[in-house]
């Protein structure tokens, strides 16, 4: 599962006297990251959605109306990638763009009911499988994996 280019990396770490058992986890990581993030894009281009598309219809259903601007600052997709979500959605008749009374030039946006119940199937599908990835692991060491990762993640804060 590890990925070639973390191989070569830890080759290297270990030629060179570093802690290779550093790098090896490192990579270890960074592969399963990679492999979970292309199972993920897989499985929602199932249903013709990318990740972009995945996280705007999260955010509108569980938040509602939102502008543009809300979005984007959410999900860190630009100005064009969120008007081309939103032509999508509207497209495919899951969300509508909600004009502004005061401003005509400003807008919302709000998923529709047949954009709910699409996304609620989505969204049950991708649960499961989350859920699932950590199977192999029993609770404690569920448990154990979790503190290690937000350890890891706390030392990269502090530098």
């Amino acid at each position: 599962m590890l990925n070639p280019k973390y191989k070569v990396l830890i080759e290297e770490a270990n030629a060179r006297g570093k802690d290779h058992v550093s790098m090896q986890l490192c990579g270890e990581l960074l592969s399963l990251n990679q492999v979970i993030v292309e199972q993920c894009s897989e499985r929602v281009g199932q249903h013709a959605l990318s990740e972009g598309r995945f996280v705007v219809m999260l955010l509108l259903y569980n938040m509602g109306e939102l502008t543009p601007s809300e979005l984007s600052s959410m999900t860190g997709l630009t100005r064009s990638a969120m008007t081309s979500v939103m032509d999508f959605l509207e497209k495919h008749q899951y969300a509508v763009r909600n004009m502004g009374s005061a401003d005509r030039r400003s807008f919302t946006v709000s998923m529709i009911d047949n954009g709910k119940v699409f996304f609620e199937q989505v969204l049950e599908s991708q649960l499961d499988w989350l859920a699932c990835l950590s199977d192999s692991l029993d609770a404690d060491e569920k448990q154990q994996f979790l503190h290690l990762t937000r350890k890891i993640a706390l030392g990269l804060k502090q530098d």
